[in-house]
């Protein structure tokens, strides 16, 4: 929080309870990694000590850190999800409904080195840049959908930045001739931090669709990783599971 402000019914310690969850949850901080000290935390977000105490007494009541006397603040591991199989199809209509129905902003796109949780998902050698943008879809001019996506070096440079602005990144893989093979998906709810809540337009704290999406391609290489949030009241995700030898209605 660069400059943190008050925002009605959200205390600054909530606000940074919020980032740090997410940042945990996304996995931006890495299990059994080390959080800075109360010190650098309050001096790195501009709020007081007290305020961060607060907030890493909330995560430590949530199992999401583990504090110890002495040493200091970590990161606890997460829970690993349960997985449901579905066919690649749904996905694929899903894809091609939000390009045909929603409006897309560009927010950023900037080629960085990934952060070492996004490097460890997408199996990236070291050094391996990536191309990070962030999206902002509008269904009936509303907010529904942030996306923040991954892709690697080589694989951004098969289309351009005008595919991203125009449509869907789904769209301008097919089209540089890469065939998606499988995705994988993690679905949650995680509360809205100020970063969510002022681009999907809610308030802080605010229950959001959470979730994770890799991509891989035919020769199962990861060619997109993904972290999305979605307003409930905007965007469903709806699944149907039959068993192998029945189709679809």
């Amino acid at each position: 929080m660069s400059e943190p402000q008050r925002l009605m019914g959200s205390s600054l310690s909530h606000q940074l309870y919020l980032l740090l969850r997410d940042d945990i949850l996304r996995g931006r901080l890495a299990p059994e990694a080390q959080l800075p000290a109360e010190k650098a935390l309050a001096e790195q977000h501009h709020v007081s000590r007290i305020t961060v105490r607060k907030a890493l007494e909330r995560l430590e009541a949530d199992n999401l850190v583990r504090r110890v006397h002495g040493s200091g603040t970590f990161i606890e591991p997460q829970a690993r999800p349960a997985r449901l199989v579905g066919r690649l199809e749904g996905f694929m209509e899903q894809s091609d409904w939000l390009t045909r129905n929603t409006d897309v902003e560009l927010l950023l796109i900037e080629t960085i080195e990934p952060p070492p949780a996004v490097a460890e998902a997408m199996r990236l050698d070291a050094g391996e840049r990536v191309q990070r943008s962030i999206r902002l879809r509008r269904y009936r001019r509303k907010p529904c959908l942030l996306l923040e996506t991954f892709v690697p070096d080589w694989l951004a440079a098969l289309y351009s930045t005008a595919d991203l602005e125009s449509g869907s990144l789904q769209v301008a893989v097919r089209r540089a001739g890469i065939e998606l093979g499988a995705v994988d998906y993690t679905v949650s709810a995680a509360p809205a931090d100020p970063r969510l809540a002022e681009a999907l337009g809610v308030p802080v704290a605010t229950a959001l669709i959470s979730m994770v999406w890799t991509f891989r391609d035919t020769q199962d290489r990861i060619i997109e990783y993904q972290y999305a949030h979605a307003r409930p009241d905007v965007y469903v995700l709806h699944t149907s599971l039959r068993p192998p030898h029945q189709g679809a209605p």
